[in-house]
């Protein structure tokens, strides 16, 4: 039994969070027997610290702004003996999770617990954002039992043991006399303030034992209700239902029709649940809660489902809603199965086999709804030369990813479920895969529908029987963490007959950390048409058991062919998730490769249009007085990248610009990777080499133009994991380049400079959402046997140096530089679109500053003396975005204000600022025109 209250009328609440004062009393099965211990999970001490070794978008799904943990504090605990009479005890706490560990004296009935638990600013399950909260498996210490599975499953997991639950009060402690579920008064309303608290404690078996209740609480949502098979479908969302209703939507409708979805799809699950034997207990409960969750776009608990405030908000057509909405159903089937096989058995096997039987019935639906079994890469396999979506496929950090990827695995980065924040036990998405995999869908449909038949039988024993073969080893090997491993095509041999005919040898190594058997694909492609599709069982020593497999094995597939192969692929329906196992090395730190670039023989080639960039110095163009002045206020440049598919080690680069100095100009680049992996997408360490050729104009502050060649080479060593909101790491650069101006008119004064640069960029992290970004660099160029020319020198004003002084303001042989920013976010959680197509999802700013020192145009001497120092100061609007409802985007608005700015400086024989109005055909005296008193940057990038 469990009370619950959400706040009291005691010292006051911190902002954005919450506080439940409970009371639980665990009533004991048997008072017989010696003194024991009963072990209780806390789930709200997990995340006790914000998780380490994510990128800014996985981390951004867990926390909702600066790092905050859940607590639970102990105020009582005792035990009720068989007289009737009460002790008190001491509870501990046990073990890395800090679980409670309860002394039971011999003869007791019950323990009881009085506890607090104070909720934090964090997204659902457990957390509060905009005033929604979730309690979740932090409704009071949960029973449980030790986790039982496979050969390596960790023996210090525990699962929750489901229990009877009785919730006998739960109130808000500021209106405490208001039962929910009732109508209020009017005093009751008025101290409620349009504030709801919703107990979930019904499965859709009402007589099953379940693992916790669900309780939420947070301004009133809107309710709508159906029933079906005598289920009560109740549906909780945050908004009104539009007046475009599913399935007759709008597509521009900036609402979705969320309860309508969410019906049409619990009534046709449990329509398929009826069809495969299970019919809900009359009067029995479907509760689908929206709030802020961000992990999944729906999760399943055992009394309710969690759809997410995101849900939907992408382009409102059935091709790509259908991703959203096959993670609902299975939810909703996880619900129905958990409902029906709860209870019957060890709690581990009630987890894992309920949870294989949604995917199967979530696979059902998917096919009754005439849906195409097709996922991301299908859909959007034509259109990977846009940035956008070649960046959601290979990188990972795209909202919600694992709904659009196929594969046998639930990832979970982090386990941040009640039913599976203790233990290493899989969802029941692998065990599903795999199981079809290895004994087709008759056997696993002949084993579903017996499991449901009889819910008490044994499920292996049930599987072992529809597939008639031993299957003890596929649960010692999956029931536990899933093992490193990683697949190649290792060789490919072809030889052509004196028939005509070919013949081939296909060898794929396996190389894993220990011990793997599953089945292994792999397609093959003649030249001229002809496919072939080849399984390997994945037994590298047959007959032996799983423990005496090898873990590292080589198998060779023999095909004849009429002709030549054009492709091999290992895993062509992406049934295998790997893991790189190169060796750890001294410029390597393991898994620095994309496993799946060697699953293709040959490599497949990537060429992608990486980006377009537009540069707006929106005030040099308004003090511009002549045409050309305005063009080169502009800059502009499209980059374009080249490699093999999923090649981390080597990228070419391609790229047109226009800029101040350059009528058109165009460069190519060669980047090789080293070290370990900051993304899915690239390495850390990399050599730069680059070319570039500019057409130069004459209408700049250099009179003469001609053909500049530019070759440089880079060692760059960058940790940041996302580099468009970035909040941890650095970038590190050292490089070298050489420059050759060469007149194409007859003139004979080419220029030669070279030049040496080094940056550092640093991320120094406050909290999730603040940042200090810090950097340092430092540039000069050194003419040989030649004179320096203004587009020689080093530029320290403009975007990209101090951006309160124009871009042909401040100039020197030699320039250092610090700037430094603190990146902020004002507003997060927005739901704002833009025709469905972008959704703005922050608003936020960047405070910055920074200091140059500028040595003269003529010499390096005097650098960092009086007289060089300049500085600014400025603030920026940056707005964070979704394209698609899924790529992050990014959008940046600068206003600078310059410091000591400096007139009568001279350089090159020329004094400023007299000479910028004389290149407009201006007097010098009119030069304090063309100083703007601050100036304005539009960019969709990060300065650094």
């Amino acid at each position: 039994m469990a009370t619950a209250g959400a706040g009291d009328e005691g010292r006051r609440i911190p902002r954005r969070r919450a506080r439940v004062d409970g009371t639980a009393t665990y009533e004991l099965e048997s008072s017989a027997g010696a003194d024991r211990t009963l072990r209780l999970l806390d789930f709200a001490e997990f995340m006790a610290e914000e998780p380490r070794d994510l990128d800014e978008i996985a981390l951004a799904t867990y926390v909702a702004g600066a790092s905050e943990r859940a607590r639970l504090e102990l105020t009582g605990a005792r035990v009720r003996l068989g007289d009737g009479s009460e002790v008190e005890v001491e509870v501990e706490r046990v073990g890395g999770r800090r679980d409670l560990s309860v002394p039971v004296p011999a003869g007791a009935l019950a323990v009881t617990l009085d506890y607090r638990v104070e909720l934090p600013h964090r997204y659902w399950p457990l957390g509060c954002v905009w005033r929604r909260c979730s309690l979740s498996g932090a409704i009071a210490p949960l029973p449980s039992e030790p986790a039982r599975g496979g050969a390596w499953l960790p023996s210090e997991g525990r699962v929750v043991a489901p229990t009877r639950w009785t919730v006998s009060g739960a109130r808000f402690g500021a209106v405490p006399d208001w039962v929910p579920g009732t109508e209020p008064s009017r005093e009751q309303d008025k101290g409620l303030r349009g504030q709801e608290l919703v107990v979930t404690r019904e499965t859709t078996n009402p007589d099953a034992p379940i693992a916790y209740p669900a309780v939420f609480w947070g301004p009133r949502w809107h309710h709508e209700t159906i029933w079906h098979r005598g289920v009560e479908v109740r549906v909780l969302s945050i908004t009104r239902r539009p007046g475009d209703r599913y399935p007759d939507e709008s597509l521009l409708h900036p609402l979705r029709d969320i309860a309508g979805h969410v019906h049409a799809i619990a009534k046709e699950s449990l329509d398929i649940a009826s069809a495969t034997g299970i019919e809900p207990a009359p009067d029995a409960q479907l509760t689908v809660v929206q709030g802020p969750l961000r992990t999944d776009v729906a999760q399943f608990h055992p009394t309710a489902v969690m759809v997410s405030d995101q849900y939907l908000e992408l382009i409102a057509t059935d091709r790509l809603a259908k991703f959203h909405d096959i993670q609902v159903a299975r939810a909703v089937a996880d619900l129905i199965a958990y409902g029906h096989f709860v209870g019957g058995r060890d709690g581990s096997v009630d987890l894992w086999l309920s949870s294989a039987l949604g995917v199967g019935l979530a696979q059902l639906w998917q096919r009754q709804r005439e849906l195409r079994d097709e996922f991301a890469a299908d859909l959007l396999a034509s259109f990977t030369f846009v940035p956008a979506i070649d960046h959601f496929l290979y990188s990972g950090q795209a909202a919600f990813s694992s709904a659009y990827f196929r594969g046998s695995e639930d990832k979970m980065p982090v386990r941040y479920h009640p039913l599976y924040f203790a233990h290493e036990l899989p969802t029941g998405r692998r065990i599903h895969e795999k199981l079809v995999d290895l004994i087709g869908e008759q056997a696993l449909a002949d084993f579903y529908t017996a499991a449901v038949a009889d819910p008490g039988q044994d499920p292996v024993q049930l599987a072992e029987q529809a597939w008639g073969r031993e299957l003890g080893w596929f649960f010692d090997q999956w029931l536990g963490p899933y093992p490193d491993v990683d697949y190649a095509i290792a060789d490919v041999r072809s030889t052509k007959g004196a028939d005509g005919r070919w013949r081939h040898e296909i060898d794929i190594v396996r190389d894993g950390e220990h011990a793997v058997i599953e089945p292994v694909q792999v397609y093959v492609a003649e030249r001229g048409g002809g496919d072939h599709y080849l399984v390997w069982n994945g037994e590298a020593a047959p007959g032996e058991s799983l423990l005496d497999q090898p873990a590292w094995h080589r198998h060779t597939f023999v095909l004849e062919t009429d002709g030549d192969l054009e492709v091999v692929r290992l895993d062509p329906r992406s049934r295998l998730t790997q893991v790189s196992r190169v060796p750890v090395g001294r410029f390597n730190r393991g898994d620095n490769n994309d496993p799946l670039f060697n699953d293709r023989n040959p490599a497949k080639a990537r060429f992608l249009y990486n980006g377009f960039g537009l540069t707006f110095a929106a005030s040099e163009f308004a003090t511009a007085t002549t045409p050309q002045a305005r063009i080169n206020a502009v800059s502009a440049f499209a980059i374009f990248e080249a490699s093999l598919r999923r090649d981390l080690r080597h990228t070419l680069h391609f790229s047109t610009f226009t800029d101040r100095e350059t009528n058109f100009g165009g460069s190519i680049a060669s980047s090789v990777y080293f070290g370990g992996k900051r993304n899915r997408q690239r390495r850390k360490l990399r050599v730069r080499n680059s070319l570039s050729v500019s057409w130069l104009n004459r209408s700049g502050l250099d009179e003469s133009g001609g053909v500049r060649l530019n070759e440089s080479l880079r060692l760059i060593h960058d940790n940041r994991k996302f580099t468009l909101w970035p909040e941890r790491g650095h970038s590190i650069s050292v490089g070298v380049s050489a420059s050759q101006t060469v007149r194409v008119d007859g003139a004979t004064d080419h220029r030669f400079v070279l030049g040496l640069d080094a940056g550092w960029s640093q991320l120094w992290r406050i909290a999730h959402h603040h940042v200090i970004a810090t950097r340092l660099q430092a540039s000069m160029g050194l003419p040989l046997r030649s004179d320096l020319e203004f587009r020689s020198l080093q530029r320290a004003g403009g975007n990209g140096g101090l951006a309160g002084f124009g871009g042909n303001e401040l100039f020197g042989r030699a320039v250092a530089m610090g700037r430094m920013e603190y990146r902020h976010v004002w507003v997060d959680d927005l739901r704002i679109p833009a025709l469905n197509l972008m959704w703005l999802r922050t608003i936020g700013g960047a405070l910055f500053g920074g200091v140059a020192t500028v040595s003269p145009c003529e010499r390096i001497a005097g650098w960092f003396g009086r007289g060089t120092w300049y500085g600014q100061v400025g603030y920026g609007l940056t707005a964070r975005l979704q394209i698609l409802g899924v790529t992050p985007q990014f959008f940046r608005l600068d206003v600078a204000v310059p410091i000591g700015r400096k007139t009568g400086r001279t350089c090159l024989g020329e004094t400023f600022p007299g000479y910028l109005a004389e290149v407009q055909g201006r007097p010098p005296e009119d030069a304090q025109g063309f100083l703007v008193p601050y100036s304005i940057y539009i960019n969709f990038t990060q300065p650094f």
